[in-house]
């Protein structure tokens, strides 16, 4: 595929932007050092060593290790050099063996505890290994997915207990905004970024009079560190992942502009049924996925063409329109469109290779991502 234009490549097909990414990097790191935070990035979107390495780079001296969901990211990673990786998954017993293996081989394996029935057993299986686990305590600021409330005592109460565990080593408190995807524009964004901000210090100040030290409190999500510029209170780093592709939903929040988005799916044009004036193109729900990104309607957004709306995806095919009378003449069929995702992180997760583009948006380099769980 090298060498081809982005016209010639079989459909569907990921591609990125090199030189859009290459911004995008820097954006996000000029942010991080103008409110004076330190970075932890998320490899979660992309899945691919190369692309942690540029972030990595980008970041340079703010760099404090990576962020991954699954297993198989932790693993890859580790392989290319990385030795500070987060596994931001709730630790439970079916991977233990498996974190284990990983954890002698690198510097730090840093692992999410939300509970205290999790310290117990982990500290169990630490001790019968003669291992100590690098812990980060996760606490709920208001997305409301995992994590033990900000203010609630028993979150003071379970930093205790996991920093009195002999096998288990605090190493401080992490939070995901993930709830600032819904936010609508970039006032609100910060709004979210700033309360994160200051209930993650409030749960920190809580700990240290307790006499435990709290060496990282890591903020964040793509929007509200793209939007924040007032104040992330005392937090030490943050930890955005989607920055590097973005995506329509990331534009609806305030964080970045249609013409910032680096990723988007190649399709071509299948069928024209002028009865029901709309055209049918070849990548469906497992190719663009099915996420939404309001105040955008539909599946996603044609690049070029914001006249055209995405009505339906089914699984292999979408259905493509416009207010009044569709230009069939226009996009003959076996015409190559692009489609800007909602959400590049499911979206990117569909494909197995990524096609980057180089200025010409002729392919110099082809992606692979890991895959499973």
């Amino acid at each position: 595929m090298i060498g081809k234009h982005v016209s010639e490549l079989p459909t569907p097909s990921f591609v990125v932007r090199q030189g859009i990414i290459d911004n995008n990097l820097r954006m996000a790191t000029d942010l991080a050092k103008e409110m004076k935070v330190q970075m932890r990035p998320h490899v979660k979107t992309h899945k691919v060593a190369e692309l942690g390495i540029m972030q990595r780079e980008a970041a340079g001296e703010l760099f404090q290790g990576i962020v991954a969901s699954t297993l198989p990211e932790v693993q890859m990673f580790a392989d290319h050099g990385f030795t500070d990786i987060t596994y931001c998954i709730p630790i439970v017993p079916v991977r233990y063996q498996s974190v284990l293996a990983i954890a002698k081989k690198i510097d730090k394996l840093r692992l999410f505890i939300d509970n205290q029935v999790a310290a117990e057993s982990l500290q169990a299986f630490g001790k019968s290994n003669d291992f100590v686990f690098d812990i980060l305590m996760k606490v709920d600021t208001g997305y409301h997915r995992a994590g033990t409330p900000w203010d609630s005592k028993a979150t003071v109460d379970l930093a205790q207990f996991i920093n009195s565990c002999s096998h288990l080593s605090f190493g401080g408190i992490y939070s995901h905004s993930g709830h600032a995807y819904d936010a609508r524009g970039s006032k609100k964004a910060q709004e979210m970024a700033v309360e994160e901000g200051e209930r993650l210090s409030t749960v920190a100040r809580h700990i240290q009079d307790k006499g435990i030290a709290v060496p990282v409190l890591s903020v964040g999500a793509t929007p509200t560190i793209m939007c924040n510029k007032q104040s992330w209170s005392a937090a030490t780093e943050v930890h955005p992942g989607n920055y590097v592709f973005f995506d329509l939903q990331q534009v609806s929040a305030g964080a970045c502009t249609v013409d910032d988005i680096a990723c988007s799916v190649v399709t071509s044009v299948v069928g024209h049924y002028r009865q029901t004036n709309h055209i049918l193109v070849d990548a469906g729900a497992l190719a663009l996925s099915k996420d939404l990104a309001p105040p955008f309607d539909g599946y996603g957004r044609v690049r070029g063409h914001p006249e055209l709306r995405i009505i339906k995806a089914t699984q292999e095919e979408a259905k493509i329109t416009c207010e009044g009378e569709f230009p069939f003449d226009k996009f003959p069929i076996g015409t190559t469109l692009e489609i800007l995702p909602n959400h590049s992180c499911l979206t990117a997760a569909c494909f197995t290779e990524y096609f980057a583009l180089d200025g010409e948006n002729k392919v110099f380099k082809v992606y692979n991502p890991c895959r499973g769980w």
